[in-house]
């Protein structure tokens, strides 16, 4: 999947259940806060593999949490990031169920508020 524009969503959550996904952010921006039940931008269930990368000319393709939420919550997915900027931690376990996310970084920018 290729971001043609920015997507802010608010509270509403980019849940991925299953599969094999992949965004390339060129150069746009995915901002949420989250919601009350899950307080991330981007959370990935198990069973989901994303990919992360940016294949604009700018590399300002960016993931920002807002409110203190989670940029992406990997609740035992497999996530590999290639490029991007993530304003927002990434969370990689899930206590309640036991199960842990793996995160490959290979580039990138982070900075947690």
């Amino acid at each position: 999947m290729t971001l043609l524009a920015d997507l802010p969503l608010g509270t509403t959550v980019l849940s991925l259940t299953s599969g094999n996904v992949t965004i390339d952010l060129n150069g746009q921006t995915i901002s949420g806060s989250g919601n009350e039940t899950d307080g991330a931008t981007v959370i990935m269930n198990s069973g989901a593999n994303l990919v992360i990368t940016d294949s604009s000319a700018s590399q300002l393709g960016n993931i920002t949490a807002n409110n203190g939420a989670y940029a992406i919550w990997n609740s035992a997915g497999t996530l590999t990031v290639n490029k991007g900027i993530f304003n927002g931690a990434i969370f990689t376990d899930d206590a309640q169920n036991g199960a842990e996310g793996t995160a490959t970084i290979n580039d990138g920018k982070f900075s947690v508020k």
